[in-house]
């Protein structure tokens, strides 16, 4: 076994129902993993997060017939790094609502319209990690960046998919549904 694959077992990062295997080459660790082991044995449920980009929540909208199709009718805030943190923030909501978050996700898919944006655009991922889930940031998960992607809208820059893993709960005990102080 190469060295290069001793070191990404090494360093593989352990989480409740998967395991972050990081990606190197040569000595320099990238920001990607190179593999994600799903334990489905610990998984309760996976959820897919798709096509998540920059659209303005209070102004966007569906188009109407297909002359506003044609038009791109549809609004996005900023540039990319502004659409980046939106796609971000909307995946967190979307997570969270369901019993999940940022930490469950092992796989992500990164559609970039101009190979100009790269860094702008990590620069407002890795942020947005820091801020919100330093795990990720330290621990980045498997994925795939396509860039000169062809977007919905003239002006969306960027698209966001993840898949997370959701892991199983223990069942609630008869001490942990008691209220603290109660005796018993």
């Amino acid at each position: 076994m190469s060295d290069r694959l001793q070191k990404m077992i090494k360093e593989a990062a352990e989480y409740p129902c998967f395991t972050v295997y990081p990606f190197y080459h040569d000595n320099d660790k990238m920001p990607w993993a190179g593999a994600v082991e799903v334990h489905m044995d610990k998984v309760e449920r996976l959820i897919w997060c798709g096509g998540h980009t920059g659209r303005d929540p209070k102004t966007d909208r569906q188009p109407r017939n297909w002359e506003e199709e044609r038009r791109g009718v549809g609004k996005v805030v900023g540039g990319v790094k502004e659409q980046t943190t939106a796609a971000w923030t909307r995946i967190k909501e979307i997570l969270e609502s369901m019993g999940a978050s940022l930490e469950d996700i092992f796989h992500v898919d990164i559609f970039l319209v101009n190979r100009e944006d790269w860094w702008d655009m990590w620069q407002a991922y890795h942020d947005f990690y820091v801020k919100n889930c330093p795990g990720l940031a330290e621990h980045p998960r498997a994925g795939v960046l396509l860039k000169y992607a062809k977007l919905d809208l003239p002006d969306m820059l960027v698209e966001i998919e993840v898949i997370a893993a959701v892991p199983k709960r223990r069942p609630a005990t008869k001490a942990r549904l008691k209220a603290p102080g109660r005796g018993g």
